[in-house]
């Protein structure tokens, strides 16, 4: 399913964390393993090493790249030590933010996933990690796998990490339903997948002091057994390709769907969240936007987005 997965990197060691995984992808697919770093020029800054050049030139670009060209060699080296894939590396260098120089590069060269690290804590925190990686999200109709560092300590580039418990939130919508094939992609079919909707418990009238949630239980009950009985359905069809899956439904206290899926993804072990995000329109609903930022910003694991068309 994929041809060119797309790494971004910064030079930093916490945005390494997204190659280990990226690796195992790109080995199972036979895919082509894309570096990226995107050099953001500053048309205020004409030295660089001493030299003088005119602000925007061909030589000011060019020695503005070299120092990553050479970074992003080593990491391919690096890499290929323990991997043998087929590993491109590409220095961008423009006068605009990195998110829309990642998001035109990966249009223009066809890519098909995005492994990035996000999320990153303390002094090494860099280029890509955080707003970045949101900001391509939010712009991008390319899956998107978010990698979040364990530590300050370099990525074990040794490792090629499996997804062996993906958890799937959905809504009943199908472009909620879009993510599944992706999930499938990165988690391959020796994984486990749960289908899994949240049901948030909203407060149905108000006094002047609060609002009450006041849900007939009856009501409640049967609205989870049609979840749960379409969830089982559409669990049947995927396990005709010999595929396992569960589905399971939940009550989300606080009103909040997000909570629900991170607190189940916790007590079950999952190591992969996979989910649809940005709906726009009438049609979008539950997982579509809010939710999949709140989990993306809250879960101690990966999580794959996608923004469907």
């Amino acid at each position: 399913m994929y041809r060119t997965i797309l790494v971004p990197l910064d030079g930093s060691r916490l945005a390494e964390w997204a190659l280990p995984a990226a690796v195992g992808i790109a080995r199972r697919h036979a895919a082509e393993l894309q570096l990226l770093t995107v050099q953001v020029l500053r048309p205020d800054v004409s030295a660089i090493d001493g030299l003088t050049f005119g602000a925007g030139s061909e030589a000011w670009r060019s020695a503005a790249e070299d120092p990553s060209q050479t970074y992003l060699a080593e990491v391919a080296r690096r890499v290929e030590v323990h991997h043998p894939v087929t590993i491109k590396s590409v220095v961008r260098s423009e006068f605009e933010d990195a998110s829309r120089q990642l998001v035109q590069y990966t249009q223009d060269r066809n890519v098909d996933l995005i492994v990035m690290a996000t999320h990153g804590h303390g002094p090494l925190m860099r280029f890509w990690l955080g707003s970045v990686a949101d900001a391509v999200v939010r712009q991008s109709r390319i899956p998107t796998l978010l990698i979040r560092p364990r530590s300050d300590a370099e990525a074990d580039l040794k490792s090629e990490p499996r997804f062996r418990n993906i958890l799937i939130p959905l809504d009943g919508s199908g472009a909620a339903e879009i993510i599944i094939e992706h999930a499938l992609a990165v988690g391959g079919y020796d994984a486990e997948y749960t289908l899994f909707q949240a049901f948030p418990l909203l407060p149905v009238f108000s006094t002047e002091y609060a609002a009450v949630a006041a849900v007939d239980a009856q009501v409640l009950r049967a609205q989870e057994d049609a979840a749960e009985a379409t969830l089982e359905m559409l669990a049947e069809r995927i396990r005709l390709r010999d595929v396992r899956f569960r589905v399971h439904t939940a009550t989300a206290s606080k009103a909040s769907s997000a909570e629900a899926i991170l607190d189940y993804a916790e007590r079950n072990h999952n190591d992969l969240i996979a989910m649809t995000t940005h709906g726009r329109g009438g049609a979008a609903r539950l997982m579509l936007g809010s939710v999949a930022d709140k989990v993306m910003r809250g879960a101690e694991v990966p999580v794959l987005l996608y923004r469907p068309a």
